[in-house]
């Protein structure tokens, strides 16, 4: 369950998630990697994101660690639909709007 896995990504006691945020590899001034997340700077706003897609599934999380807020998307359609590329700018989009 996604929602619960978010929650545990806000409990600052729990050393095993914070550990999935703490940045291994820098790519660049605004996109560095955690343990499976991208650390993302973006407008101003520093995000913990991911996404990924499977036949017929596309998925996308993105966590704003300092207010404590979530974004999961969740489609059915094909990674090659012509509005797939949209999912991660409509999860950044959505987080600014909870700030």
């Amino acid at each position: 369950d996604l929602s619960k896995f978010a929650l545990a990504q806000f409990d600052t006691t729990n050393i095993a998630m914070a550990l999935t945020r703490k940045k291994t590899y820098e790519h660049s001034e605004n996109l560095a990697l955690g343990l499976g997340w991208h650390l993302i700077k973006k407008n101003g706003y520093e995000y913990v994101w991911h996404n990924g897609a499977t036949g017929g599934y596309i998925s996308s999380m993105g966590l704003d660690m300092e207010n404590k807020n979530a974004v999961i998307i969740l489609l059915n359609i094909s990674a090659y639909h012509s509005n797939s590329s949209r999912v991660s700018s409509i999860t950044f989009d959505l987080l600014r709007t909870l700030q």
